[in-house]
């Protein structure tokens, strides 16, 4: 469906040190059975969660980074395919 490239910067715990990272995050449409859309989406990494979400309950959550909750919705609902937004 598009990208979206981002960066944050965060201290790092062991040494205090400044981090600066680069995201870019690939947005893909897919279509599932029904069955597997009912059942939780299981992440391979402990810091992260997953969950589908309707498109009309988006907004109401801690979506990071924060422009995919635009970015979700109008490339939903549009014609075209392909879309970048940058936040650097």
């Amino acid at each position: 469906m598009g990208c979206l490239e981002h960066t944050w910067n965060f201290n790092r715990k062991q040494d205090g040190a400044l981090v600066e990272v680069f995201e870019i995050n690939y947005l893909f449409q897919v279509e599932g059975a029904e069955d597997v859309l009912n059942q939780e989406p299981i992440s391979k990494e402990p810091h992260l969660r997953f969950e589908w979400v309707a498109l009309n309950k988006l907004s109401e959550l801690n979506v990071l980074p924060g422009p995919l909750k635009k970015l979700i919705p109008e490339l939903s609902n549009s014609k075209f395919e392909g879309m970048w937004e940058s936040t650097l």
